[in-house]
Protein backbone atom coordinates (compact mmCIF):
# COMPACT_ATOMS: atom_id res chain seq x y z
CA UNK A 1 0.00 0.00 0.00
CA UNK A 2 3.20 2.08 -0.48
CA UNK A 3 0.91 4.56 -3.09
CA UNK A 4 -0.88 5.76 -0.12
CA UNK A 5 2.02 6.38 2.34
CA UNK A 6 3.34 10.20 0.55
CA UNK A 7 3.24 12.55 3.20
CA UNK A 8 5.16 16.08 2.75
CA UNK A 9 7.59 18.34 5.73
CA UNK A 10 6.46 21.29 4.78
CA UNK A 11 6.97 21.34 1.11
CA UNK A 12 9.10 19.02 1.17
CA UNK A 13 7.58 15.25 0.01
CA UNK A 14 8.78 12.11 1.83
CA UNK A 15 7.62 8.76 0.79
CA UNK A 16 6.83 6.78 3.89
CA UNK A 17 7.67 2.91 3.02
CA UNK A 18 6.26 0.42 5.69
CA UNK A 19 5.93 -2.57 3.60
CA UNK A 20 8.55 -5.05 4.45
CA UNK A 21 9.28 -6.32 0.47
CA UNK A 22 10.07 -2.46 -0.34
CA UNK A 23 12.07 -2.32 2.53
CA UNK A 24 13.96 -4.78 1.74
CA UNK A 25 14.81 -3.49 -1.77
CA UNK A 26 15.70 0.48 -0.35
CA UNK A 27 17.71 -0.84 2.25
CA UNK A 28 19.65 -3.53 1.13
CA UNK A 29 19.03 -4.87 -2.26
CA UNK A 30 19.16 -1.35 -3.78
CA UNK A 31 20.99 -0.04 -1.36
CA UNK A 32 23.21 1.79 -3.78
CA UNK A 33 20.39 4.25 -5.11
CA UNK A 34 19.84 4.82 -1.04
CA UNK A 35 23.18 5.35 0.06
CA UNK A 36 22.41 8.59 1.85
CA UNK A 37 21.02 10.19 5.28
CA UNK A 38 20.09 13.70 6.73
CA UNK A 39 22.78 16.38 6.91
CA UNK A 40 21.24 19.06 8.84
CA UNK A 41 22.42 22.39 7.86
CA UNK A 42 23.03 23.63 11.39
CA UNK A 43 25.54 21.55 12.49
CA UNK A 44 29.18 21.69 13.25
CA UNK A 45 31.51 21.45 10.43
CA UNK A 46 33.43 19.01 11.86
CA UNK A 47 30.59 16.65 12.90
CA UNK A 48 29.92 16.38 8.98
CA UNK A 49 32.76 13.70 9.27
CA UNK A 50 31.14 11.35 11.46
CA UNK A 51 30.36 7.91 10.09
CA UNK A 52 26.45 8.85 10.47
CA UNK A 53 26.15 11.64 7.94
CA UNK A 54 28.72 10.69 5.73
CA UNK A 55 27.85 10.44 2.00
CA UNK A 56 28.62 7.58 -0.31
CA UNK A 57 32.19 6.96 -0.74
CA UNK A 58 33.70 8.60 2.27
CA UNK A 59 31.16 6.65 4.38
CA UNK A 60 32.46 3.46 2.54
CA UNK A 61 35.66 4.42 3.83
CA UNK A 62 35.00 5.06 7.19
CA UNK A 63 32.68 1.92 7.65
CA UNK A 64 35.96 -0.34 6.58
CA UNK A 65 37.72 1.20 9.43
CA UNK A 66 35.01 2.05 12.06
CA UNK A 67 33.61 -1.66 11.80
CA UNK A 68 37.08 -2.79 13.04
CA UNK A 69 36.21 -1.42 16.18
CA UNK A 70 33.16 -3.66 16.88
CA UNK A 71 34.10 -7.04 16.72
CA UNK A 72 33.28 -10.01 18.96
CA UNK A 73 37.13 -10.16 20.13
CA UNK A 74 37.02 -5.77 21.08
CA UNK A 75 34.02 -6.58 22.57
CA UNK A 76 35.55 -9.33 24.92
CA UNK A 77 38.14 -7.41 25.86
CA UNK A 78 36.06 -4.39 26.49
CA UNK A 79 33.76 -6.64 28.89
CA UNK A 80 35.59 -5.85 32.43
CA UNK A 81 35.58 -2.41 31.45
CA UNK A 82 32.03 -2.00 31.22
CA UNK A 83 31.69 -4.32 34.10
CA UNK A 84 33.90 -2.27 36.56
CA UNK A 85 31.12 0.87 35.96
CA UNK A 86 28.18 -1.66 36.27
CA UNK A 87 30.19 -2.02 39.70
CA UNK A 88 29.82 1.24 40.66
CA UNK A 89 26.35 1.38 40.03
CA UNK A 90 25.86 -1.40 42.23
CA UNK A 91 27.45 0.86 45.14
CA UNK A 92 25.28 4.02 44.04
CA UNK A 93 22.22 1.66 44.08
CA UNK A 94 23.24 0.00 47.51
CA UNK A 95 24.10 3.44 48.93
CA UNK A 96 20.81 5.48 47.94
CA UNK A 97 18.15 2.85 48.17
CA UNK A 98 18.94 0.77 51.17
CA UNK A 99 16.53 -2.02 51.61
CA UNK A 100 13.63 -0.30 49.20
CA UNK A 101 13.16 3.45 47.89
CA UNK A 102 11.27 4.79 44.91
CA UNK A 103 14.12 5.50 42.43
CA UNK A 104 14.11 7.74 39.17
CA UNK A 105 16.32 5.78 36.97
CA UNK A 106 16.39 7.81 34.33
CA UNK A 107 19.34 9.76 35.70
CA UNK A 108 20.90 7.10 37.14
CA UNK A 109 21.35 4.69 34.10
CA UNK A 110 22.22 8.28 32.39
CA UNK A 111 25.36 8.43 34.62
CA UNK A 112 26.23 4.73 33.93
CA UNK A 113 25.93 5.11 30.41
CA UNK A 114 28.37 8.13 30.07
CA UNK A 115 30.52 6.94 32.60
CA UNK A 116 30.90 3.27 30.67
CA UNK A 117 30.80 5.63 27.14
CA UNK A 118 33.90 7.91 28.86
CA UNK A 119 35.70 5.01 29.37
CA UNK A 120 35.65 2.44 26.59
CA UNK A 121 35.77 5.39 23.86
CA UNK A 122 38.47 7.33 25.82
CA UNK A 123 39.85 5.77 28.72
CA UNK A 124 38.54 8.61 30.71
CA UNK A 125 37.24 8.22 34.56
CA UNK A 126 34.55 11.11 34.27
CA UNK A 127 33.03 9.81 37.93
CA UNK A 128 29.53 10.54 36.37
CA UNK A 129 28.52 8.07 39.09
CA UNK A 130 30.47 9.39 41.72
CA UNK A 131 28.47 11.06 44.84
CA UNK A 132 29.71 14.62 44.87
CA UNK A 133 27.68 17.97 44.94
CA UNK A 134 29.17 19.93 41.85
CA UNK A 135 29.88 17.73 38.43
CA UNK A 136 33.17 17.04 36.80
CA UNK A 137 33.75 19.67 33.70
CA UNK A 138 33.60 16.81 31.64
CA UNK A 139 30.04 15.86 33.11
CA UNK A 140 28.52 18.93 32.81
CA UNK A 141 29.67 19.61 29.69
CA UNK A 142 28.30 15.90 28.63
CA UNK A 143 25.05 17.12 30.27
CA UNK A 144 24.54 20.03 28.37
CA UNK A 145 25.10 18.71 25.41
CA UNK A 146 22.22 15.99 26.27
CA UNK A 147 19.92 18.40 27.36
CA UNK A 148 16.20 18.06 26.03
CA UNK A 149 15.87 21.86 26.16
CA UNK A 150 19.34 22.14 24.06
CA UNK A 151 18.21 19.16 21.50
CA UNK A 152 14.69 20.56 20.81
CA UNK A 153 16.41 24.15 20.56
CA UNK A 154 18.58 22.52 17.71
CA UNK A 155 15.48 21.06 16.19
CA UNK A 156 14.01 24.57 16.07
CA UNK A 157 17.59 25.87 14.78
CA UNK A 158 17.77 23.36 12.10
CA UNK A 159 14.35 24.41 10.83
CA UNK A 160 15.49 28.05 11.22
CA UNK A 161 18.34 27.54 8.84
CA UNK A 162 16.44 25.71 6.54
CA UNK A 163 14.43 29.36 5.82
CA UNK A 164 17.70 31.48 5.79
CA UNK A 165 17.04 32.91 9.44
CA UNK A 166 18.87 30.85 12.04
CA UNK A 167 21.05 31.96 14.60
CA UNK A 168 24.42 30.44 16.20
CA UNK A 169 23.76 27.94 18.80
CA UNK A 170 26.24 28.45 21.74
CA UNK A 171 28.73 25.74 20.86
CA UNK A 172 30.55 25.72 24.02
CA UNK A 173 29.74 21.93 24.65
CA UNK A 174 31.14 20.45 21.12
CA UNK A 175 33.88 22.77 21.54
CA UNK A 176 35.11 21.17 24.50
CA UNK A 177 34.84 17.75 23.58
CA UNK A 178 36.55 18.57 20.10
CA UNK A 179 39.22 19.82 22.53
CA UNK A 180 39.61 17.01 24.65
CA UNK A 181 39.87 14.31 22.17
CA UNK A 182 42.09 16.62 19.74
CA UNK A 183 44.46 16.53 22.74
CA UNK A 184 43.86 13.24 23.64
CA UNK A 185 45.25 12.12 19.88
CA UNK A 186 47.99 14.42 20.12
CA UNK A 187 49.09 12.60 23.48
CA UNK A 188 48.88 9.45 22.32
CA UNK A 189 51.10 10.41 19.45
CA UNK A 190 53.60 11.78 21.67
CA UNK A 191 53.75 8.85 23.89
CA UNK A 192 53.76 5.72 21.99
CA UNK A 193 54.68 3.30 24.78
CA UNK A 194 51.01 3.58 26.74
CA UNK A 195 48.67 0.98 25.00
CA UNK A 196 45.31 1.72 25.28
CA UNK A 197 42.08 -0.51 25.17
CA UNK A 198 39.89 2.04 23.93
CA UNK A 199 37.27 3.05 20.78
CA UNK A 200 39.79 5.82 20.12
CA UNK A 201 42.66 3.90 19.82
CA UNK A 202 41.63 1.41 17.72
CA UNK A 203 40.40 3.46 15.67
CA UNK A 204 43.71 5.21 15.44
CA UNK A 205 44.95 1.90 15.11
CA UNK A 206 42.65 0.98 12.36
CA UNK A 207 44.81 1.73 9.38
CA UNK A 208 47.73 -0.36 10.10
CA UNK A 209 45.40 -3.40 11.33
CA UNK A 210 47.16 -5.10 7.84
CA UNK A 211 50.50 -4.30 5.62
CA UNK A 212 47.67 -3.47 2.70
CA UNK A 213 47.36 0.21 2.11
CA UNK A 214 43.87 -0.66 0.41
CA UNK A 215 41.35 -2.67 2.05
CA UNK A 216 38.56 -4.14 0.25
CA UNK A 217 34.75 -2.80 1.77
CA UNK A 218 32.21 -4.78 2.61
CA UNK A 219 30.33 -6.62 -0.29
CA UNK A 220 26.50 -5.36 -0.59
CA UNK A 221 23.96 -5.58 -2.68
CA UNK A 222 22.98 -3.31 -5.77
CA UNK A 223 20.06 -3.18 -8.57
CA UNK A 224 22.93 -4.78 -10.59
CA UNK A 225 24.45 -7.58 -8.42
CA UNK A 226 27.08 -8.41 -5.55
CA UNK A 227 29.81 -5.27 -5.94
CA UNK A 228 32.98 -5.42 -4.23
CA UNK A 229 35.04 -2.02 -3.69
CA UNK A 230 38.62 -1.31 -2.66
CA UNK A 231 38.65 1.88 -0.87
CA UNK A 232 42.53 3.52 0.88
CA UNK A 233 42.06 2.71 4.83
CA UNK A 234 42.47 6.16 6.40
CA UNK A 235 40.95 8.09 8.65
CA UNK A 236 41.57 11.81 9.08
CA UNK A 237 42.03 13.79 12.52
CA UNK A 238 39.13 15.73 11.66
CA UNK A 239 37.36 12.07 11.14
CA UNK A 240 38.61 10.73 14.73
CA UNK A 241 37.24 13.64 16.37
CA UNK A 242 33.80 13.36 14.81
CA UNK A 243 33.64 9.86 15.12
CA UNK A 244 34.81 9.79 18.73
CA UNK A 245 31.97 12.08 19.57
CA UNK A 246 29.35 10.49 18.05
CA UNK A 247 29.80 7.15 19.74
CA UNK A 248 29.83 8.93 22.96
CA UNK A 249 26.78 11.27 22.76
CA UNK A 250 24.28 8.49 20.63
CA UNK A 251 25.89 5.78 22.88
CA UNK A 252 24.82 7.90 25.82
CA UNK A 253 21.54 8.36 25.32
CA UNK A 254 20.40 5.18 23.57
CA UNK A 255 21.60 2.89 26.32
CA UNK A 256 19.95 5.10 28.95
CA UNK A 257 16.63 4.89 26.81
CA UNK A 258 16.75 1.06 26.69
CA UNK A 259 17.53 0.51 30.30
CA UNK A 260 14.65 2.90 31.55
CA UNK A 261 12.35 0.55 29.14
CA UNK A 262 13.61 -2.31 29.98
CA UNK A 263 13.40 -2.49 33.70
CA UNK A 264 10.01 -0.63 33.35
CA UNK A 265 8.33 -3.21 31.70
CA UNK A 266 9.83 -5.70 34.37
CA UNK A 267 8.24 -3.63 36.60
CA UNK A 268 4.71 -4.07 34.99
CA UNK A 269 4.85 -7.50 33.97
CA UNK A 270 6.26 -9.33 37.28
CA UNK A 271 6.11 -12.55 35.74
CA UNK A 272 8.75 -12.13 33.30
CA UNK A 273 10.80 -10.27 36.15
CA UNK A 274 10.62 -13.79 37.79
CA UNK A 275 11.33 -15.65 34.59
CA UNK A 276 14.48 -13.54 33.99
CA UNK A 277 15.52 -13.37 37.43
CA UNK A 278 15.89 -17.12 37.41
CA UNK A 279 17.41 -18.30 34.53
CA UNK A 280 20.19 -15.24 35.49
CA UNK A 281 20.50 -16.42 39.25
CA UNK A 282 21.58 -20.15 37.32
CA UNK A 283 23.77 -18.53 35.55
CA UNK A 284 26.44 -16.57 38.45
CA UNK A 285 29.22 -17.91 39.28
CA UNK A 286 30.92 -18.47 42.64
CA UNK A 287 31.20 -14.49 43.09
CA UNK A 288 27.57 -14.06 41.81
CA UNK A 289 28.67 -12.22 38.37
CA UNK A 290 27.93 -13.12 34.93
CA UNK A 291 30.60 -13.60 32.90
CA UNK A 292 30.73 -12.70 28.93
CA UNK A 293 29.51 -16.08 27.97
CA UNK A 294 26.67 -16.14 29.58
CA UNK A 295 25.38 -12.66 28.88
CA UNK A 296 25.83 -13.89 25.24
CA UNK A 297 23.93 -17.19 25.27
CA UNK A 298 20.92 -16.33 27.90
CA UNK A 299 17.79 -16.55 25.81
CA UNK A 300 15.42 -15.08 27.76
CA UNK A 301 17.75 -12.69 28.90
CA UNK A 302 17.92 -12.13 24.93
CA UNK A 303 14.53 -12.04 24.31
CA UNK A 304 13.75 -9.43 27.19
CA UNK A 305 15.80 -6.78 25.50
CA UNK A 306 14.90 -7.53 22.18
CA UNK A 307 11.24 -7.09 23.14
CA UNK A 308 11.96 -3.90 25.02
CA UNK A 309 13.55 -2.34 21.61
CA UNK A 310 10.36 -3.57 20.11
CA UNK A 311 8.13 -1.78 21.90
CA UNK A 312 10.16 0.88 22.58
CA UNK A 313 12.34 1.78 19.57
CA UNK A 314 14.76 4.62 20.52
CA UNK A 315 14.51 6.44 16.88
CA UNK A 316 10.92 6.19 15.53
CA UNK A 317 12.27 6.53 12.10
CA UNK A 318 15.20 5.09 9.33
CA UNK A 319 15.78 7.88 6.55
CA UNK A 320 17.48 7.75 3.81
CA UNK A 321 18.09 10.05 0.69
CA UNK A 322 18.06 8.72 -3.39
CA UNK A 323 21.16 9.56 -4.86
CA UNK A 324 19.71 8.96 -8.30
CA UNK A 325 15.67 8.62 -10.21
CA UNK A 326 14.36 4.78 -8.84
CA UNK A 327 11.28 2.78 -9.89
CA UNK A 328 9.61 1.73 -6.98
CA UNK A 329 7.76 -0.93 -8.41
CA UNK A 330 6.50 -2.76 -11.47
CA UNK A 331 2.99 -2.95 -10.85
CA UNK A 332 1.61 -0.06 -12.85
CA UNK A 333 1.36 2.74 -10.08
CA UNK A 334 4.02 4.80 -11.63
CA UNK A 335 5.85 6.06 -8.83
CA UNK A 336 9.52 6.87 -9.29
CA UNK A 337 11.39 8.56 -6.66
CA UNK A 338 13.17 11.27 -7.58
CA UNK A 339 17.00 11.84 -6.99
CA UNK A 340 17.51 13.53 -3.71
CA UNK A 341 13.68 12.63 -2.40
CA UNK A 342 13.90 11.16 1.17
CA UNK A 343 12.54 7.84 2.16
CA UNK A 344 11.39 7.18 5.80
CA UNK A 345 10.60 3.54 6.99
CA UNK A 346 8.49 4.17 10.00
CA UNK A 347 10.77 1.69 12.80
CA UNK A 348 8.46 2.39 15.77
CA UNK A 349 4.86 1.79 14.05
CA UNK A 350 6.34 -1.40 11.72
CA UNK A 351 7.26 -2.89 15.43
CA UNK A 352 3.39 -2.05 16.61
CA UNK A 353 1.30 -3.24 13.77
CA UNK A 354 -1.31 -6.56 14.59
CA UNK A 355 -0.29 -7.78 11.24
CA UNK A 356 3.01 -8.41 12.47
CA UNK A 357 3.46 -9.05 16.21
CA UNK A 358 -0.27 -10.43 18.16
CA UNK A 359 -1.12 -7.98 20.92
CA UNK A 360 1.54 -5.91 19.50
CA UNK A 361 1.21 -3.30 22.91
CA UNK A 362 1.55 -5.95 25.27
CA UNK A 363 5.13 -6.77 26.56
CA UNK A 364 5.48 -10.57 25.32
CA UNK A 365 9.70 -11.59 25.57
CA UNK A 366 8.60 -14.87 24.25
CA UNK A 367 8.24 -13.86 20.64
CA UNK A 368 12.10 -13.88 20.93
CA UNK A 369 12.57 -17.35 22.29
CA UNK A 370 14.33 -19.49 20.02
CA UNK A 371 11.64 -21.36 19.21
CA UNK A 372 9.35 -18.42 18.26
CA UNK A 373 12.29 -16.03 16.68
CA UNK A 374 11.66 -17.45 13.08
CA UNK A 375 7.91 -16.73 13.53
CA UNK A 376 8.92 -13.05 12.99
CA UNK A 377 9.03 -11.93 9.49
CA UNK A 378 12.09 -10.61 8.22
CA UNK A 379 12.35 -6.57 8.03
CA UNK A 380 9.61 -6.34 10.83
CA UNK A 381 11.45 -6.03 13.31
CA UNK A 382 14.34 -3.35 12.92
CA UNK A 383 15.51 -1.35 16.44
CA UNK A 384 19.19 -0.95 15.15
CA UNK A 385 17.85 -0.25 11.06
CA UNK A 386 18.68 -2.80 8.59
CA UNK A 387 21.55 -3.31 5.87
CA UNK A 388 25.07 -1.87 5.14
CA UNK A 389 23.80 1.14 7.29
CA UNK A 390 22.76 -0.32 10.00
CA UNK A 391 23.51 0.70 13.29
CA UNK A 392 27.42 -0.30 13.69
CA UNK A 393 28.05 -0.31 17.42
CA UNK A 394 24.44 -2.23 17.64
CA UNK A 395 26.91 -5.42 19.47
CA UNK A 396 28.53 -2.91 22.13
CA UNK A 397 24.74 -1.30 22.87
CA UNK A 398 23.37 -4.99 23.25
CA UNK A 399 26.32 -6.04 25.60
CA UNK A 400 26.39 -3.02 27.79
CA UNK A 401 22.73 -3.21 28.54
CA UNK A 402 22.34 -6.81 28.86
CA UNK A 403 24.86 -6.98 31.45
CA UNK A 404 23.75 -4.36 33.12
CA UNK A 405 20.60 -5.74 33.21
CA UNK A 406 21.35 -9.14 34.27
CA UNK A 407 23.26 -7.96 36.99
CA UNK A 408 20.85 -5.63 38.40
CA UNK A 409 17.86 -8.07 38.31
CA UNK A 410 20.30 -10.77 39.91
CA UNK A 411 20.45 -8.26 43.41
CA UNK A 412 17.14 -5.66 42.68
CA UNK A 413 13.91 -6.11 42.10
CA UNK A 414 12.15 -3.27 39.89
CA UNK A 415 8.43 -2.97 41.54
CA UNK A 416 5.58 -0.20 40.06
CA UNK A 417 4.92 2.07 42.61
CA UNK A 418 2.06 4.91 43.20
CA UNK A 419 4.91 7.62 41.55
CA UNK A 420 5.64 5.59 38.69
CA UNK A 421 4.33 6.81 35.02
CA UNK A 422 1.89 4.37 33.48
CA UNK A 423 2.21 4.97 30.74
CA UNK A 424 5.77 6.55 30.70
CA UNK A 425 6.22 10.37 30.69
CA UNK A 426 7.98 11.15 27.04
CA UNK A 427 10.23 13.87 26.28
CA UNK A 428 9.03 16.56 23.90
CA UNK A 429 11.23 15.38 20.86
CA UNK A 430 10.96 14.70 17.25
CA UNK A 431 13.20 11.67 16.28
CA UNK A 432 13.86 9.62 19.60
CA UNK A 433 11.31 8.05 21.99
CA UNK A 434 12.96 8.85 25.30
CA UNK A 435 11.02 9.13 28.92
CA UNK A 436 11.07 12.09 31.02
CA UNK A 437 11.87 9.64 34.21
CA UNK A 438 11.35 6.80 35.12
CA UNK A 439 10.56 5.96 38.76
CA UNK A 440 10.34 2.69 40.13
CA UNK A 441 10.35 0.97 43.38
CA UNK A 442 13.61 -0.80 44.07
CA UNK A 443 14.27 -3.52 46.53
CA UNK A 444 17.20 -5.05 47.22
CA UNK A 445 16.42 -8.96 47.07
CA UNK A 446 17.66 -11.05 50.13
Amino acid sequence: MYHKTSVFYGNLPVLTVAAPELMKRILVKDFDAFTDRFRPPMKHPILRHNLGEANQRDWKRLRAVVSTTFTSAKMRRMYPLIYQCVDELMVTLGTGTGMSADVDLRPVFGNLAMDVLATCAFSIKCGAQAARDVDSEFVAMAKRAFNPDVMRESVLQTALNWVGVGRRLDASAHEFFFGLIRGLIADRRRNTSRKYNDFLQILMDAVHDTDEDMDPNESYLGSGGPSVQTFSKHITDDELVANGWLWFASGTETITIALSFAVYELALNPDAQRKLYAEIAAALDTDGRVDYDSVARLPYLEAVFAETLRLHAPLHRIARYANRDYALGDDGTGIVVKSGQKVEVPAYAIHHMEEHFENPDEFNPDRFLPANRTNIAPYTYVPFGVGPRYCVAMNFATLEVKLTLATLVSRYEFVRSPNTDVPPLLRDMIEIHSPQRMVLSVIKRQ
